[in-house]
């Protein structure tokens, strides 16, 4: 928590329920920082209980439409395809292919011109 709270990221959270009755739980969260107009999307998590209820295209449009920008940047593993679906959806365009030291195979996307 003392990572988060002295982070320069900005953290958005979406919160589901079932019925009024049940406790809330935290489904999904968006991490992104913001630097001169870019928006740099360093992690957008779902619980997998809350897959394929457009929860994750709910957070990304709301971090793109909340803020004065004129970019947005990403990476995401090469096999991630629900990930690379949502983003080319949003009209990002992948510009790098890289292999860390990890072995996992990344991509990076972006898209210009965002309005709002």
């Amino acid at each position: 928590m003392k990572d988060i709270r002295h982070s320069n990221a900005l953290f958005y959270g979406f919160i589901e329920s079932e019925s009024e009755s049940e406790s809330e739980s935290l489904a999904a969260v968006i991490e992104v920082v913001i630097d001169k107009q870019i928006l740099h999307i360093d992690s957008l998590t779902v619980d997998p209980d809350y897959f394929r209820k457009g929860i994750a295209k709910k957070l990304l449009n709301y971090a793109l439409n909340e803020f004065n920008l004129s970019e947005a940047m990403v990476e995401t593993a090469v096999l991630n395809s629900p990930a690379i679906s949502l983003y080319k959806k949003y009209g990002f365009i992948e510009f790098k292919r890289w292999t860390p030291s990890h072995g996992i195979e990344k991509l990076a996307m972006a898209v210009e011109n965002i309005t709002q």
